[in-house]
C-alpha cells in the first residue's frame, strides 16, 4: 500500500503541534515562587526528508548549517528514523555522518549539533530542528506510530573495509 508523501508531512506537522500543545499544558504554573520560571522552548522544525542520495542530503544539511550559523545561540537537533528494512545501526551511521559533515565541512561547533536515533518507520525519515540550547526536543512522531524493533527487519550489512591511501 503506497502512502501519500503529503499526508506524511501533514501527520508530522500535526504531531509536532500536538506535542508542543501538551508541553504547554503540562508546564507548571509560573505564579508559584518555589517553581523556577520555564521560558518557552522556541522550537522551530527546520526541514524533513526521507531516503535521499548523499548529494541531496548534503544540500539539506547546507541549508541547515546556514540557519545554525545565523542563530549562534541555538543548536541543531537531527532526529533519525530507520526504515522497516534497514541495516543494523543505520540510524546511528547516518546521524554520525550528518553531524561529521556539519562540523568538519560547514564549521559548526561540535556541541551545537545533536543527533538521535528515534526508532523505525516504514521508510527512513529525518527531521532537522532548531532549538534553544537547553532543550532536548520530544520526538516528533510518537512511539505508538513507530515500528517496534521486533517488526523491523534488521539486515547485517557488511561495510567495506577502508584502506589507507599510500602517501
Amino acid at each position: 500500500m503506497e502512502r501519500d508523501p503529503d499526508m506524511k508531512h501533514f501527520r508530522l506537522i500535526v504531531c509536532s503541534l500536538l506535542l508542543i500543545l501538551v508541553w504547554c499544558v503540562a508546564t507548571p504554573a509560573q505564579d508559584d515562587p518555589s517553581v523556577p520560571p520555564v521560558p518557552p522552548p522556541n522550537v522551530h522544525p527546520f526541514d524533513t526528508f526521507g531516503k535521499l542520495s548523499w548529494e541531496d542530503e548534503q544540500a539539506h544539511l547546507d541549508n541547515f548549517a546556514v540557519a545554525l550559523l545565523n542563530t549562534p545561540d541555538w543548536i541543531g537537533q537531527i532526529i533519525i528514523y530507520a526504515g522497516r528494512k534497514s541495516c543494523a545501526g543505520a540510524a546511528q551511521v547516518r546521524g554520525m555522518r550528518m553531524k561529521r559533515y556539519l562540523v568538519k565541512r560547514r564549521d559548526i561547533e561540535w556541541n551545537r549539533v545533536i543527533w538521535r536515533d528515534a526508532g523505525h518507520l516504514e521508510e527512513p525519515y529525518v527531521v532537522l530542528w532548531l532549538s534553544q540550547k537547553d532543550y532536548l526536543l520530544p520526538l516528533p512522531i510518537s512511539r505508538s506510530e513507530t515500528l517496534a524493533t521486533k517488526d523491523a527487519q534488521l539486515i547485517n550489512c557488511k561495510t567495506k573495509k577502508q584502506r589507507r591511501k599510500k602517501r
